[in-house]
C-alpha cells in the first residue's frame, strides 16, 4: 500500500493484469465513494485491456454524461447557467464521447436491454435526434418488454415529436411503465 498524498488515506497500488479486476475496482469507486476521476481511469484501463468489456464501457457511458452534464455540456447555448469555457468544439466532442461509448457497450452486448435503451434515451435527449433513437428504444422492448427506459423515453418520442399522430401509443407506453412502476415520477406526469 502507498499512502495518497491527498487527504492521507492508504490505497491500493493497482497494477492488475485482469480487466475484470481494474472494473470491480472502479465501480466501487464510482458508486461507493464517489471518486469519479479514479474511477474513469480505472473503466478506461479496463477497456484498454478488454475493448469489448460491455460493463466497463456502460459504465464509462454513464459516468462521462454525468461529468459532462455538471460541467454543463448539455445546457441550451447561451444559458445563464452555461460553462463559457466550454467550446461548440469541445461540446461537440464530449457528447461524441459518452455516445460512443453507449454505442460499444451496446455491440458488446446487443442483449443487454437497458444499455440498448439508455443508448436510445442518450441519443433521444442528450443528442435531440429522435429519428435514431426510435430503432434502438424500440430493440430494447423487444428484448425485455418491461424495460423501464425504453418504455418512458419511447412514449416521451411519440409524444414530443409525432404529436397527434402516437398519443395513442405514448399513452399505452405510460401506462405500462406505470403499470410496472407506480412510483415512476416522469411518468406519472
Amino acid at each position: 500500500m502507498i499512502p495518497c498524498c491527498a487527504c492521507h488515506r492508504r490505497v491500493l497500488e493497482v497494477t492488475p493484469v485482469h480487466a475484470n479486476t481494474l472494473y470491480n475496482y472502479a465501480v466501487l469507486l464510482d458508486t461507493h465513494l464517489q471518486r469519479k476521476n479514479e474511477a474513469e481511469s480505472l473503466y478506461r484501463r479496463a477497456i484498454d485491456m478488454e475493448a469489448r468489456h460491455a460493463y466497463a464501457l456502460y459504465n464509462l457511458a454513464v459516468l462521462l454524461e454525468e461529468k459532462y452534464a455538471n460541467e454543463g455540456v448539455f445546457l441550451p447555448p447561451g444559458s445563464s447557467n452555461s460553462n463559457h469555457a466550454l467550446t461548440p468544439d469541445i461540446i461537440r466532442q464530449r457528447k461524441q464521447e459518452a455516445g460512443l461509448f453507449y454505442q460499444r457497450a451496446a455491440e458488446a452486448d446487443p442483449r443487454d436491454a437497458t444499455t440498448l435503451a439508455d443508448y436510445g434515451r442518450y441519443i433521444f435527449v442528450r443528442l435531440e435526434n429522435p429519428t435514431m433513437a426510435e430503432p434502438l428504444l424500440t430493440a430494447a422492448l423487444k428484448l425485455e418488454a418491461t424495460c423501464e427506459v425504453a418504455l418512458y423515453h419511447l412514449a416521451l418520442l411519440f409524444f414530443r415529436e409525432r404529436k397527434s399522430t402516437h398519443l395513442d401509443q405514448a399513452e399505452n407506453l405510460l401506462r405500462q411503465v406505470i403499470g410496472n412502476n407506480p412510483q415512476h415520477a416522469n411518468g406519472m406526469l
